[in-house]
C-alpha cells in the first residue's frame, strides 16, 4: 500500500518562528512546489504586531495575542498568556495529524507558546515536531535557549511523550544566522516532502511509526533530536539512531541501508535526491553542556564587571548614599 497524502499543520510562533515560516512559504511559491509537497495549513502567531510585516504573505492566517506587545525575551511573562490563548488558537486552527511548531529557542514568545501548543496537541493524540534554532549572541538568549531545551525534555516526560527537535545554533562553528535559517527552511520543506505521499514503497503506517517512538522503538518519554541528511554515507555514519525514514534517489537505491531501531524506506519517483530523517539522542548532552558553558561565561562576565565597578567606586559612608 502506498502512503496517503497528509495535510500538515505548521505554526510559526513568535518573531523568529513567523519569519522562518514566511521564508518557507516564499520558497514554495517561488519554486512552484505546492503540488510537490504535502498540503499544509500555516498560521502565524505572535505577541507583537511589529513582526507581522511585509515578509509575511499578505493573505497569511495570523493570530495576534491580545493585550501584549512583545515579551522582551522574558520567558516567564509568556507562560500565563500562552496557556490562556492556546485553546482558542487550536479551536480556530485545529492541529493536523502531524504538526511542525516553528520558534527560536532564545526568544520570549515563541518557545513558550510552541511548548504549550505541543502539550495540547499531545493531549489530542497528535504528533509534533519542533523546529528551533538556538541563539547565544547575548546572555539572555543563551539562557533562554538552554531553558527551552530543558523544558522540552521535562514537558515530554510529564506528558508521556517524545519531543522531537530539529535544532541548530546560530553561533555553532562558522555558521551565521542566515546559514542556520536556510537550514531550518530546508528542513521544514524536507518534512513536507516526506509526507507528500509520492514515494514508492513507503506507506502511511511506515511514516506514522517513524514518530511513534514509544511503540516503534520502545523509547521512554524524553527529548530527541532530528537530523536530515542528503548523503547516504552521512546517514550511515550517525551514531545509534533510534528511528529513520529513508527516501532513496535512483543513484542510492542499491547502496544499502542505514541501521536504526526502526527503519522505514521509500524510493523517489520524481528523480530527486535522497533524504534521510534520523531521530537520535547523540550529541544531546553536548548541546546542553555547550549552552550551559555559554550561560556560565556570561554570568561570570557580569559578576566580574560588577566587582570592578564596586572596587572602583567604593561604598558610601553616609546613611542615604549622598556624598557631600
Amino acid at each position: 500500500m502506498e502512503q496517503t497524502n497528509k495535510k500538515i499543520g505548521i505554526y510559526g510562533c513568535g518573531g523568529g518562528g513567523t519569519n522562518l515560516l514566511a521564508m518557507v512559504e516564499k520558497k514554495i511559491k517561488t519554486e512552484n512546489l505546492a503540488g510537490v509537497y504535502a498540503p499544509y495549513n500555516a498560521v502565524y502567531i505572535d505577541s507583537s504586531e511589529s513582526n507581522f510585516d511585509t515578509l509575511i504573505p499578505a493573505d497569511a492566517v495570523k493570530y495576534r495575542i491580545p493585550n501584549l506587545d512583545g515579551m522582551g525575551k522574558i520567558r516567564d511573562d509568556m507562560l500565563e498568556p500562552a496557556r490562556r490563548e492556546a485553546p482558542n488558537i487550536l479551536f480556530q486552527y485545529p492541529p493536523q495529524d502531524v504538526n511542525i511548531l516553528v520558534c527560536t529557542a532564545g526568544g520570549g514568545t515563541g518557545a513558550i507558546l510552541a511548548t504549550v501548543l505541543a502539550e495540547k496537541m499531545w493531549e489530542a493524540g497528535k504528533r509534533v515536531i519542533f523546529v528551533s534554532p538556538a541563539s547565544i549572541e547575548s546572555g539572555k538568549t543563551a539562557k533562554n535557549s538552554l531553558g527551552h531545551i530543558r523544558t522540552l525534555n521535562n514537558r515530554a516526560k510529564a506528558n508521556g511523550q517524545t519531543s522531537v527537535l530539529f535544532y541548530d545554533n546560530n553561533e555553532a562553528g562558522n555558521k551565521n544566522r542566515n546559514e542556520v535559517d536556510r537550514g531550518m527552511v530546508l528542513g521544514i520543506c524536507a518534512l513536507l516532502d516526506l509526507y507528500s505521499g509520492k514515494h514508492r514503497e513507503m506507506d502511511t503506517k511506515d511514516v506514522e511509526q517513524w514518530l511513534n517512538l514509544g511503540k516503534s522503538a520502545n523509547l521512554e518519554p524524553q527529548l530527541v533530536l532530528l537530523d536530515i541528511d542528503t548523503n547516504i554515507e552521512d546517514a550511515k555514519a550517525r551514531q545509534y539512531p533510534i528511528s529513520i525514514n529513508a527516501i532513496y534517489s535512483e543513484a542510492d537505491a542499491t547502496k544499502g541501508s542505514p541501521s536504526a531501531d526502526y527503519l522505514s524506506e521509500g524510493y523517489r519517483r520524481d528523480g530527486g535526491g535522497s533524504l534521510f530523517f534520523s531521530i537520535h539522542t547523540d550529541g544531546l548532552g553536548n548541546i546542553a553542556n555547550d549552552l550551559q558553558a555559554v550561560v556560565t561565561s556570561y554570568e561570570q562576565r557580569a559578576a566580574a564587571r560588577q566587582s570592578t565597578a564596586n572596587n572602583a567606586l567604593g561604598s558610601s559612608n553616609s546613611n542615604d548614599g549622598w556624598e557631600l
